[in-house]
């Protein structure tokens, strides 16, 4: 019974040997990928603030139904700015009417902004959801 558990932990040892060098490794270019990863982000910074300060100049309260121009002109400036990343098949999906109560007649919801980075079949699909809107602001928030 010794011998054979004793067998047992020998192939044991020598299976999972292999497996740890392998996850080492794995894991130091894990590393290293995330260290190229975060060294491209910190390059890019500047422009993402840029991007950012551009996108919340606009003043896309969608619950204030006298800036649904806004809202609107938000949508649009996503359009612009998925195309110069290089997303492809943009659309802006309009949804109809902002149902009662509204004080605008015929007011449009906002439009929903589709689109669509690279076209490998072999490749998962991730799906990204989030809202373009914002809450309104004071300057006493910052």
């Amino acid at each position: 019974m010794y011998t054979r558990a004793l067998g047992i932990s020998s192939c044991l040892r020598r299976i999972a040997t292999p497996n740890i060098i392998k996850r080492t490794v794995m894991t130091t270019d894990l590393q290293s990928r995330f260290d190229k990863l975060f060294g491209s982000i910190d390059a890019l910074k500047p422009a993402f603030i840029e991007r950012l300060g551009k996108a919340v100049e606009i003043p896309a309260v969608s619950g204030d139904e006298s800036l649904r121009p806004q809202v609107v002109k938000k949508a649009h400036f996503l359009v612009d700015q998925l195309s110069t990343l290089g997303f492809t098949d943009i659309q802006l999906k309009h949804l109809g009417k902002q149902p009662p109560p509204t004080s605008i007649p015929d007011l449009q919801l906002p439009p929903v902004v589709l689109s669509r980075f690279g076209n490998d079949p072999s490749k998962k699909t991730v799906l990204v959801y989030g809202h373009y809107d914002v809450q309104p602001a004071s300057l006493e928030d910052g």
